[in-house]
């Protein structure tokens, strides 16, 4: 004699947690020299999106019913954020080149000669000299190796640099930043001893 069991409710509890990616609790403030907002506020760090999390509990009843559905609606940045970055002109910018350095950090003088020194990869000061560098106030630059290269292989490449300091104007929003900036150069020495 065959006998059958009574099928029974089954109550399943998951926690389910979405990451849809861009989207905002709140939009990011404006930054007041570019006009627009900086889109790495929030994240985990700068260049990362920011990402919100959302969990909730879904109850399953029976074995048919299916165990897991879920959809995210996030839309990411909305028009408020967006449309001053497409938007964004360079027009009312203009920037100039107020201070120079040399490698030892000492301040040079814009149209004449500074050292130069040696990076790795990533921008990190290494050993030996960087040759001489010359930047103008609007922006030009003039490289010299001289003999502070001379150690350097044929088919070798050598990276070298210079910091400076660039002043900033936005006339539309009536507003300045100095950034610090470094000029970098990838030199391949090629036979004869040219750069």
């Amino acid at each position: 004699m065959s006998r059958c069991l009574p099928v029974r409710p089954v109550l399943v509890l998951f926690a389910l947690t979405i990451l849809p990616g861009r989207a905002l609790a709140q939009a990011p403030p404006v930054d007041p020299f570019l006009g627009v907002s900086i889109l790495t506020t929030g994240a985990a760090a700068p260049g990362q999106p920011v990402v919100t999390s959302n969990t909730v509990d879904i109850t399953v009843f029976g074995l048919t019913q299916p165990a897991l559905s879920a959809s995210s609606l996030s839309g990411g940045y909305d028009a408020s954020v967006l449309d001053p970055i497409k938007n964004f002109s360079a027009a009312p910018f203009s920037f100039t080149t107020t201070a120079v350095f040399n490698a030892n950090g000492t301040a040079g003088t814009l149209g004449q000669a500074v050292t130069g020194h040696r990076v790795d990869q990533d921008g990190n000061t290494i050993t030996g000299l960087g040759g001489t560098f010359t930047l103008t106030a609007a922006g030009g630059f003039t490289f010299t190796p001289g003999t502070d290269l001379a150690d350097v292989n044929v088919g070798d490449t050598v990276r070298v640099a210079v910091d400076y300091t660039l002043h900033g104007v936005n006339s539309a929003a009536n507003t300045t930043r100095n950034f610090g900036g470094v000029l970098y150069i990838d030199l391949t020495k090629q036979v004869g001893g040219t750069f």
